[in-house]
């Protein structure tokens, strides 16, 4: 009988490791590393990639080409029936009204096929759901023709589990070594917990972490460790896996989001990981035809062990830097730009911009900012800005947004940081240690209480910058809003949108602010679907299954006819930021007001002369006498009335009046004509 059955497993055995010789080929081509080896043979030995300077970041050349970006969420778009995210992204109809605003730059957000439960990328191709290559394609030639670029989207830290991840469970050539994975010996899985039937991998303990690092397979837990409600560390172990050379392995990979999003290893010797995310630029820029990238956030790039110590050291590992600079480098020699979403200390955002990305996303001003419309006081939002400019850091290496798709965070990396430091709110010192804690409780405090339309967590508040504009208007039912009430909302989002726009640097926004878009309800949290044209007002939802969120706004065919509305008051902001070139100019100096309701940046413009950006935070009417250094002999014209504000020629001295929640954008010329 035994000789029976091996006559037939013999028999049978070539067309099982057929089978299985054609599931290794099918996941070796579907995979991104394979498809970057490809991709690499477009520049590789051509005089094409020795066509541009790439050492040094590059801000300025990056604002001059696209200064004002709409961020795209396609999963949040609610389009015609029959049209993909992507169709409408590179519509003739959504151009022409973004041209008509001033809108230089479209960041498409993630587009790539991932999980099912996740954004991160299992494959180089577009998901079906928002489009395909060829609408891709189409959208960069619509958007050029009105004067735009597209900018892709990358994720340095992560990928999901795709064909890459399946190839390195398998031990298939150099696969492994994309990921922080090590391959437990078999006398050694009594260190590890058994996997649930049906499952494939299960989360280690902090105890089992230990014990892993005490036989020196991993390096510990992390620094500053991001973890669901059911994760304990950011280890997980998988089940017995068959590798292509039949051996059974048990392997434990790091994932600093969640376990559905295994970790790159930046400093393995294959190289894998950099050679799968330049494959992901190459796509971008020479495939799809995008001029920039994001690389979203990761701060734990590099992991290394520290001894007599249970945490690895990963936060503001210097091997981040690299791999940052690395990415940017070689997007600025392949001739494009990138920016960075890192909300790090302000030291170590100086860091990652003499080499690395172009630009850095701005968190710590826009919570500044928040919180200066929530209290009515702008003195933290000052502090920030001198601090930027301690750090050798300046505006015009920022991007300044409203919202995107993430939740608007209230972390304070820097406070956390220097706990030392000193801090003034609402007119009382606080060490950073107390402040930091301080001001996120009370703006908690004022962004919930009595406002159930808004909601806090781990991440920040799931809630529309609008749901938070109410909030500071003490606005309990912002689904319901009177006439009165619709104003006072939409103003403070201008005040917001004139703070972010007259100043240097990117000037982002989203199609929630577009739109007005009102936190969701009736058990849903956070931002919902928005419809940018009216073209579909019957849908309920996107076509990724988003709930729509009421929008406060109309749709922006019918903004743009009407002078009073969002769209068309942005519209006169960005007109005047490109009309004297604000987007490019230098700040100068921070002028102090006595009242701490108002905020003054000073600006040294392309053409040498002087503008001054201010802002009233406060809800009443103000009057200010301020002495700014540099403004003798000149007149002060107010850049949107086109009229003279109150100032004698030859003094520093200018007499300011504000409104509620009024902006002023003042230009010092050295004459005298009104209506110049």
């Amino acid at each position: 009988m035994k000789k029976i059955f091996l006559l037939f497993f013999f028999s049978l055995s070539p067309f099982l490791f057929a089978q299985e010789e054609e599931e290794i080929f099918l996941l070796e081509k579907n995979s991104m590393l394979y498809q970057a080896k490809l991709l690499s043979q477009m520049y590789s030995g051509k005089k094409k990639q020795w066509q541009h300077a790439y050492g040094m970041a590059q801000p300025k050349k990056t604002i001059e080409l696209a200064s004002v970006w709409f961020s795209a969420y396609p999963p949040a778009l609610i389009v015609k029936p029959g049209q993909s995210a992507l169709q409408l992204l590179g519509s003739e109809d959504l151009w022409k009204f973004f041209q008509d605003i001033g809108i230089q730059g479209l960041s498409t957000g993630p587009l790539q096929i991932s999980d099912a439960s996740n954004q991160a990328a299992i494959s180089y191709a577009i998901d079906p759901l928002f489009g395909n290559k060829e609408e891709y394609q189409l959208a960069v030639k619509i958007a050029k023709k009105h004067g735009a670029i597209l900018i892709a989207d990358l994720i340095p830290g992560h990928t999901g589990k795709g064909p890459d991840f399946c190839l390195a469970l398998k031990n298939y050539q150099d696969y492994p070594g994309l990921y922080h994975m090590v391959e437990i010996e078999k006398e050694d899985w009594l260190l590890l917990p058994e996997v649930e039937k049906g499952l494939s991998s299960i989360n280690l303990s902090s105890k089992e972490v230990s014990a892993l690092k005490r036989r020196h397979y991993i390096a510990g837990e992390i620094q500053g460790e991001v973890k669901t409600d059911k994760e304990k560390t950011n280890w997980n172990a998988t089940s017995p896996i068959p590798g292509v050379d039949g051996k059974k392995r048990r392997w434990v990979y790091l994932h600093a989001q969640n376990s559905e999003e295994p970790d790159l290893n930046w400093l393995d010797p294959s190289l894998a990981a950099e050679r799968l995310l330049s494959g992901s630029i190459i796509q971008s820029l020479a495939v799809l035809g995008s001029v920039g990238v994001r690389l979203e956030a990761d701060a734990y790039q590099g992991i290394e062990p520290v001894k007599n110590t249970k945490k690895a050291w990963s936060k503001s590992h210097p091997l981040s830097l690299t791999a940052t600079e690395f990415l940017a480098q070689l997007t600025r020699k392949l001739g494009g730009f990138s920016f960075q979403t890192l909300n790090l200390p302000l030291e170590s955002i100086a860091a990652f911009s003499d080499f690395g990305a172009d630009l850095n996303y701005d968190y710590l001003l826009r919570y500044a900012a928040l919180s200066a419309l929530l209290h009515k006081d702008a003195s933290f939002l000052l502090s920030c800005y001198e601090l930027l400019s301690y750090y050798g850091l300046k505006p015009i290496q920022f991007i300044h947004a409203l919202q995107n798709e993430a939740p608007l965070t209230d972390e304070l990396k820097h406070l956390e940081s220097h706990p030392e430091e000193k801090w003034t709110f609402l007119g009382r010192e606080y060490p950073a240690s107390l402040f930091s804690k301080k001001i996120q409780e009370e703006n908690r405090r004022l962004i919930t209480e009595n406002c159930p339309y808004n909601t806090s967590s781990q991440e920040g508040y799931s809630t529309t910058l609008l749901g938070i504009i109410a909030a500071s208007l003490q606005i309990k039912n912002i689904h319901a809003l009177s006439p009165q009430e619709k104003e006072a909302v939409q103003k403070a989002h201008l005040l917001l949108a004139f703070l972010q726009a007259l100043q240097p640097g990117v000037f982002t926004l989203s199609g929630w602010d577009l739109r007005g878009a009102l936190p969701l309800l009736n058990g849903h949290q956070g931002k919902g679907a928005y419809d940018l044209l009216g073209d579909s007002p019957s849908a309920c939802a996107s076509l990724s299954g988003l709930p729509r969120a009421a929008a406060l706004y109309d749709p922006l065919p019918k903004q743009l006819k009407d002078p009073s509305s969002f769209a068309s008051q942005l519209k006169m902001i960005l007109k005047v930021r490109r009309n004297y070139g604000i987007d490019q100019a230098e700040l100068i100096s921070l002028p102090k007001p006595g009242n701490p309701s108002l905020f003054f940046m000073l600006h040294r413009l392309p053409t040498g002369y002087l503008q001054l950006t201010a802002v009233n935070f406060g809800e009443g009417d103000l009057q200010e006498e301020i002495e700014i250094e540099g403004v003798q002999n000149t007149s002060a014209i107010n850049l949107f009335t086109r009229k003279l504000e109150d100032k004698e020629y030859s003094s520093k001295k200018i007499c300011l009046k504000f409104s509620k929640h009024e902006g002023k954008a003042l230009l010092f010329q050295p004459r005298y004509a009104e209506n110049d």
